[in-house]
């Protein structure tokens, strides 16, 4: 669990949390959050998580997720993880991937005919920015992505930014 001491921005954390829920949905068939995935410019993002850091901006995120009671309006701290399956990719996917640069995460998220291209570039144009990855794509593509050797290209990524 030492694995998971790592400071991320938005960025970073939208594209090591999708690579966790592809590898659950491929390994073990469900999901790992709730929710969707939506194809932006730098690859998969989580709407809902994107929204929970954004105030962040490209800095790090220096607090955990806290969610809130709709009747009540208490917020409370995400609990940690209880399914082993869940503690075991966390930590394969951060100590793999955590402590890449977002470049290189946004190369990998980018693979050619994985889930995110097979979104966004459904017509030739990367019109597909801000449409849904379904689970089932996801699963149907996931093994498309690899991680090779160099960083993946643009220095420039810093943020993501809804489409539009």
């Amino acid at each position: 669990m030492e694995a998971r001491r790592l400071t991320a921005s938005n960025l970073p954390l939208q594209k090591l949390l999708y690579f966790a829920h592809g590898i659950m949905l491929t390994r073990h068939g469900v999901p790992l959050v709730d929710g969707y995935f939506e194809a932006w410019e730098y690859g998969p993002v989580h709407p809902l998580i994107y929204a929970t850091f954004k105030a962040y901006g490209s800095g790090p995120i220096t607090l955990p997720a806290r969610r809130r009671d709709l009747r009540t309006g208490m917020e409370t701290a995400f609990p940690a993880p209880v399914d082993d399956r869940v503690d075991a990719i966390i930590d394969q996917v951060v100590s793999h991937l955590g402590r890449q640069r977002p470049t290189r995460l946004v190369h990998i998220s980018h693979a050619v005919g994985g889930p995110w291209g097979y979104i966004a570039n459904q017509t030739g144009t990367r019109a597909g920015y801000g449409l849904r990855i379904s689970d089932t794509v996801i699963k149907d593509r996931f093994h498309r992505h690899m991680v090779a050797g160099g960083d993946g290209g643009r220095e420039d990524v810093r943020d993501e930014r809804p489409p539009g």
